[in-house]
């Protein structure tokens, strides 16, 4: 079982959110527990901190900033730190947790966010990037934000092999279809199991990803499922659009040490001039 999470209570008998619905109050509770944000943002901080060796003037940019730990930590560690989440309740949630914490309201698909040249470092960790069906546009806003050098740091997966959803010990099967690869982690919490069902279409084409969270409670055997859509291209096609948006490689880091899935990195790409 893994760590204690937050006790999970389900008033209705079978509840269904969509997209940007399943950030209320009973999923934000659970957030940092569920997807074991300390550890993971510690890991993922660490590898930022060690491949790019920022200077006491960086300035940092934390895209989908969730509760807000990874821009604490770096505001912590003296660095100055914001974070861009677009969601008022996970937003009014992190100024509770960390009320000294910058959190921007927004998407990184609004080019008028943030100043031109305004970051050293801009992160987007944890399926973020996929969140964005035009990456072109994500990564020209990048461009336009960062300072010359600066580093933009993505976490991308092999969407034809990753198995791992969350960053706990869970159990993973995989199945196909003619039409889709099929990718379910199964785990139990204290008070409910957790499953999740990502479905990958097997045409190369087709970007669509759906991933259906599915949370049924103990005691009573009440559901909740959280329905998202996600935009996942090859990582071939994603660097390429980086690429073309004036970004080059800098640096890759398999994550298997923080998640046990050897399908996903931390990619380091260095803004030209």
């Amino acid at each position: 079982m893994p760590a204690d999470i937050e006790s999970f209570n389900q008033k209705e008998p079978f509840e269904l959110k969509v997209n940007d619905q399943i950030y209320d109050d009973t999923f934000i509770e659970l957030y940092d527990s569920l997807h074991n944000v300390k550890k993971r943002c510690s890991n993922e901080l660490f590898q930022v901190l060690k491949i790019t060796q920022p200077s006491n003037n960086s300035v940092f940019l934390d895209i989908g900033s969730g509760t807000g730990y990874a821009v604490h930590e770096l505001n912590q560690a003296g660095y100055t730190a914001y974070g861009l989440e677009n969601s008022h309740l996970m937003i009014s949630y992190s100024n509770n947790l960390y009320p000294n914490s910058h959190i921007e309201k927004g998407t990184a698909l609004d080019s008028m966010a943030f100043d031109k040249s305004t970051f050293t470092h801009i992160m987007c960790n944890y399926f973020t990037i996929y969140q964005f069906g035009d990456k072109s546009t994500f990564f020209r806003n990048c461009y336009f934000w960062l300072k010359p050098n600066g580093y933009l740091v993505l976490h991308l997966v092999d969407k034809e092999k990753f198995t791992k959803m969350i960053p706990h010990d869970t159990h993973e099967e995989v199945s196909e279809t003619n039409t889709h690869r099929i990718v379910e982690n199964n785990t139990i919490f204290k008070d409910f199991k957790y499953t999740a069902n990502v479905k990958i279409p097997k045409n190369k084409t087709n970007k669509n990803v759906e991933v259906i969270e599915t949370f049924t409670e103990s005691s009573t055997k009440h559901i909740r499922q959280n329905e998202t859509h996600l935009t996942m291209e090859s990582i071939d096609q994603i660097l390429t659009c980086a690429q073309t948006n004036g970004f080059i490689i800098h640096a890759k880091v398999n994550m298997s040490n923080m998640n046990n899935d050897q399908n996903q990195y931390l990619y380091f790409l260095e803004r030209t001039l």
